[in-house]
């Protein structure tokens, strides 16, 4: 999607329509199924808040005092506007029920109450209620679940179009009808799953919130590094308290003639790191001692960095050799330009004698 966004943006309006925020759509399937969501390394909020701060009239002097005083009096407002208004309408919000009519009244509601944070695992349901009946089947699951009989369970229950879990993310995370997520079965283990119904019914007397679900099936054969998945005829129903996160699914090649997915897992807590997957970023200053890969790729040199050319991606270098007691010296030969490709990373040490013998650490 991406990339038929940019193609159809550079035959409608040229080439010069196409800055590189557009150029980071490309890469954003493969950052984000290595690094997670944005929000973990994106700087866009960063560059936002820079562009307002050049805005604002200044004579150039302490420029810096006077963009940190003005955010310190935004913050400041901000507070007080906040405190204003934090006390939720009484007619929006149930504290029982664990319902808000918005989620803005959801986030007031936890704010507020004592009994709904206490409860923050549950989440909060939000929007207008709609009653429906319990199908035998999900009132028999809820039963085995909440081990009590059938006739405990109410057949007659309410839909929620989301519920906002106040501990998820950043500032909460609501999940939807129809968004895929990532639930704890209760025999045990994480299923993917697209949320179907968000609701809540009475059992042996007391208001409790389930989600109705429809589970993926994992494509068997896989060798793929991704996670591949299938639709299915197979339910679920679970407390809302075992939702654990939300994922994306994105369409991939059909596996035995059935429409197949990719699931990208961007909120998972612990990502695999192999080789290749994270790049550390190295940029030489001057005096730095560097390594420089050799003529073959057993040999490793060292130089000192005299200075370098951020345009021309290069340094200029003098080149460093061991002495018997172990300290590094300058081998007396002239000065040469090193490539960045060819530097392997920074040498951990100090300078014995200023710029002139190295000892490593």
């Amino acid at each position: 999607m991406a990339v038929r966004y940019g193609v159809l943006l550079e035959e409608n309006r040229g080439p010069s329509a196409c800055p590189i925020i557009l150029h980071n759509l490309l890469h954003f399937k493969d950052d984000i199924k290595n690094f997670s969501g944005l929000d973990n390394y994106s700087c866009w909020t960063k560059e936002r808040a820079v562009k307002r701060y050049t805005r604002n009239p200044s004579n150039c002097k302490n420029i810096e005092c006077t963009f940190a005083a003005s955010e310190s009096r935004r913050e400041s407002l901000k507070v007080i506007k906040e405190r204003e208004s934090q006390t939720p309408n009484e007619d929006s919000v149930n504290e029982d029920l664990l319902w808000a009519k918005s989620i803005d009244q959801a986030r007031k509601l936890y704010k507020a109450s004592q009994v709904v944070q206490e409860k923050s695992s549950i989440g909060i349901l939000v929007g207008g209620p709609h009653r429906f009946v319990l199908s035998y089947q999900i009132q028999h699951e809820i039963a085995v679940m909440s081990d009590v009989r059938n006739n405990d369970v109410i057949d007659g229950a309410t839909s929620y179009r989301s519920i906002w879990k106040p501990n998820h993310g950043f500032n909460g995370l609501l999940y939807r009808v129809r968004e895929e997520a990532i639930v704890v079965a209760s025999q045990g283990g994480e299923v993917s799953v697209q949320i179907q119904k968000i609701f809540t019914v009475l059992v042996a007397g007391q208001s409790k919130h389930f989600l109705y679900c429809s589970v993926f099936k994992e494509v068997v054969g896989n060798n793929d590094s991704g996670r591949l998945v299938q639709t299915s005829e197979n339910t679920i129903v679970v407390p809302a308290e075992n939702i654990s996160r939300k994922i994306m699914v994105a369409k991939a090649d059909p596996t035995n003639g059935q429409p197949t997915f990719l699931i990208v897992d961007y909120m998972r807590r612990i990502f695999p790191v192999r080789p290749g997957t994270v790049v550390v970023p190295y940029f030489p200053c001057i005096n730095d001692m560097i390594l420089v890969r050799g003529d073959n790729e057993d040999t490793v040199w060292r130089a000192r960095v005299l200075s370098f050319r951020m345009r021309r991606q290069d340094v200029s270098g003098c080149f460093f050799r061991q002495r018997p007691d172990r300290l590094w010296e300058p081998e007396g030969t002239r000065n040469q330009q090193i490539m960045f490709v060819s530097i392997l990373g920074i040498v951990k040490g100090t300078w014995v004698v200023q710029f002139s013998r190295w000892q490593d650490l």
